[in-house]
């Protein structure tokens, strides 16, 4: 898993010197600080482990997972089409699923925005917010059915 540096790095890369189809993909743990106030930062970090690895297991050739904030994970993924990528969302929210159902002690809760776009060059900033916006809103409904 790579950081934000890296991050920024290559979107850099993407914005300016290559134009590919690209997609971000930005999971957000919910409810972290609340973990962290309710059982301690020990327990908060078991969680970031977690989702960490659950998220690591959707790294390939094309699918790079950076931490880009304390909550905040993105994949990049190079070259998908947009059903590949929605695939891979889908994957990962059965596999979060998964992880609840067999951790109940230690459940992970994600929201999670993607964008793609078929040409990467000029256009990263604007792919982030989208994707960014997304994740916001499935937050915000998630938390209104609390």
């Amino acid at each position: 898993m790579y950081n934000r540096q890296y991050f920024d790095k290559l979107m850099d890369t993407y914005n300016e010197k290559l134009d590919l189809p690209i997609s971000l993909i930005i999971c957000d743990l919910d409810n972290l600080k609340q973990m962290n106030d309710q059982f301690g930062h020990k327990r908060g970090d078991d969680l970031l482990c977690q989702a960490a690895q659950l998220l690591g297991n959707f790294t390939s050739e094309h699918t790079t997972l950076f931490r880009i904030g304390g909550d905040e994970f993105v994949f990049l993924v190079a070259m998908p089409d947009e059903k590949e990528v929605e695939h891979l969302v889908q994957n990962i929210e059965r596999e979060i699923e998964k992880h609840n159902m067999n951790n109940p002690h230690l459940p992970i809760y994600v929201s999670i925005g993607y964008a793609y776009t078929n040409s990467s060059r000029g256009k990263m900033e604007q792919l982030y917010i989208k994707a960014d916006h997304h994740m916001y809103q499935q937050k915000s409904m998630r938390k209104s059915l609390v």
